[in-house]
């Protein structure tokens, strides 16, 4: 059965410690992922990088201890 990607919102943010770690992993304001934790819509280009970064995290956590998946370079490169 699917999971909710408010739930994933909710479990990312549990495993990343706050909100703000979830924001900055996904682009978004901070304010964003209080929204959507209080019920507000995901729109799809969201809900895919949740989705996304939800199975990453999932994927890291079959090799690694959470503090050393957390130590993975997972923002994408900006490059100036």
């Amino acid at each position: 059965m699917p999971v909710a990607t408010a739930r994933k919102v909710q479990a990312l943010r549990r495993d990343f410690k706050t909100g703000a770690a979830v924001a900055d992993l996904l682009g978004v304001s901070r304010s964003q992922i209080t929204r959507w934790l209080k019920g507000a819509g995901i729109d799809p280009l969201n809900a895919e990088r949740i989705d996304l970064l939800e199975l990453i995290w999932a994927n890291l956590l079959r090799l690694y201890e959470p503090e050393a998946a957390r130590s993975w370079p997972l923002r994408p490169e900006t490059r100036t």
